[in-house]
């Protein structure tokens, strides 16, 4: 059993049993399921909150029993109760890449939730998803401060760094919220919708610029692959498409309109910066600045998703310009060479062996030749030789 017991039944010679017995205070007599609730304050009633199958349920609790159950949320996954901040209840589902963040306001009497059926009206009573926020639930829960929700994030581009960042939510009912969602998906929708056929690569790069506000890359890889690889100017880009680029960059009318995202309701200031409606960063950003390092993977990732890969200067040997067939007679040919080579030096040392042979076999004998013919006149042992 769970029991909530006053000061004033808190006494120094207070009989617990006894007092458990008769309290009328307690929460919930059958407690084989309590891990299931979350008790809250609403509207000073203490009510459990729980899940049921795809939705998140409140009910009064009285002589131990819940009862007056009803639903505050109808979602299409199972909800995870993560806090209350004011009169909204925030809570997750499962997402893309882990958990996306959803919000209702649980302060509502029975009654303003029982038309839960889908409906376009938006009333801070229906459970509305924030954007396309997911945040990581392995190290930082998200939490709220200032009108701030910050969450670390695990959203489409970013779930690699899972940085710090940072969702307005100053004044902002679930109706509005919705109109945000359906501006943010307008302006994905607007990319989408670009004929590839008729603006070659324009949309892979309108969502370059819609997540990351660069507007130069693109010109410096229309010049690299000029320069580099010889291609026309619009070998990438027709002159139009990069014009529409650049329009899209300033939120400017040409042969599209992107004015309308240049209104005042429509641009605000992040991180020093004035940003229009459609950059990212104009709906939630980073938490102060990305590391140098970080920032170049990133940036790279997403180039290497939506634009054509920089170009790379091409080193040239005669080696690697040959075909197959030439760099087989290649091969051949210096191994033909290489044996007449190698047969040409063998003669040549033959002939050098022999040349010395002959050299030093002339037919003159060279020895020294001592006459020991016995020449009698000589007196050889110095004595007189008498006849």
């Amino acid at each position: 059993m769970l029991f909530k017991l006053s000061d004033s039944q808190i006494t120094e010679n207070h009989d617990a049993i006894e007092i458990n017995i008769n309290s009328v205070n307690e929460y919930l007599t059958d407690a084989s399921n309590v891990s299931n609730y979350t008790f809250i304050d609403v509207n000073g009633s203490e009510m459990a909150l729980w899940v049921d199958g795809n939705s998140l349920m409140l009910g009064k609790i009285e002589n131990g029993k819940v009862s007056g159950d009803y639903y505050i949320t109808k979602d299409s996954g199972s909800p995870t109760y993560l806090f209350v901040d004011g009169s909204y209840l925030y809570y997750s589902i499962s997402g893309t890449n882990d958990s996306a963040i959803y919000r209702v306001d649980y302060t509502g009497t029975s009654d303003k939730y029982n038309t839960l059926a889908p409906t376009n009206e938006y009333t801070d009573y229906k459970g509305v998803k924030l954007l396309d926020i997911e945040y990581a639930s392995d190290w930082f829960m998200p939490e709220i401060a200032a009108n701030t929700l910050f969450f670390a994030s695990q959203t489409d581009n970013l779930s690699a760094y899972s940085y710090v960042m940072a969702f307005d939510l100053a004044g902002k009912s679930n109706a509005d919220i919705n109109e945000l969602n359906e501006k943010y998906e307008g302006v994905i929708e607007e990319i989408n919708d670009i004929d590839d056929e008729d603006y070659k690569n324009l949309s892979n790069a309108l969502h370059y610029l819609f997540y990351t506000g660069d507007e130069n890359y693109v010109d410096e890889l229309i010049k690299a692959y000029v320069d580099i690889e010889g291609r026309n100017e619009e070998y990438l880009y027709s002159k139009q498409s990069a014009q529409i680029y650049h329009d899209f960059a300033n939120a400017a009318q040409g042969d599209f309109d992107w004015s309308k995202y240049a209104s005042t309701e429509n641009t605000k200031t992040v991180n020093g910066e004035s940003v229009h409606a459609n950059n990212r960063n104009y709906y939630y950003s980073i938490v102060g600045k990305m590391s140098a390092a970080d920032k170049e993977d990133y940036i790279d990732s997403l180039r290497n998703d939506y634009l054509k890969p920089y170009p790379t200067v091409e080193t040239h040997t005669w080696w690697g310009d040959l075909n197959t067939a030439a760099k087989v007679w290649f091969i051949i040919g210096m191994c033909s060479i290489g044996i007449l080579v190698i047969g040409l030096g063998a003669i040549g040392v033959i002939l050098i062996i022999r040349k010395r042979k002959n050299k030093n076999n002339s037919g003159k004998d060279t020895r020294m030749h001592v006459d020991i013919t016995d020449d009698k006149s000589i007196d050889v042992y110095g004595i007189d030789q008498k006849d």
